[in-house]
């Protein structure tokens, strides 16, 4: 299994993003119908359709439930389907 803090911060390192903005930290996620819900620190709630996250609109409800929040909350991770999403990543900008 993948370590996934080291392979967020070596991301983040790469593409000089800074882990400063404390407000695209995640505290929680939760998925209705066809949705994910995404609570940030700022308290700010948005949805994003899975269709635009295709490995998570593929993944069983179980695996999809099996999320863990990675680098300091920087990330939402999916050890069962190999898969992350930084929260200052385009999903972000584009859907708050």
């Amino acid at each position: 299994m993948k370590t996934y803090p080291k392979t967020v911060a070596n991301l983040y390192r790469k593409t000089g993003i800074e882990m400063i903005n404390a407000k695209f930290a995640v505290i929680n996620i939760n998925f209705q119908d066809q949705f994910m819900y995404v609570k940030l620190m700022d308290g700010s709630i948005f949805e994003v359709a899975l269709k635009y996250l295709p490995v998570l609109n593929k993944s069983t409800e179980k695996e999809r439930n099996n999320w863990e929040l990675c680098g300091n909350g920087f990330a939402i991770c999916w050890p069962d389907l190999n898969n992350f999403i930084l929260t200052s990543s385009e999903l972000i900008r584009n859907f708050k």
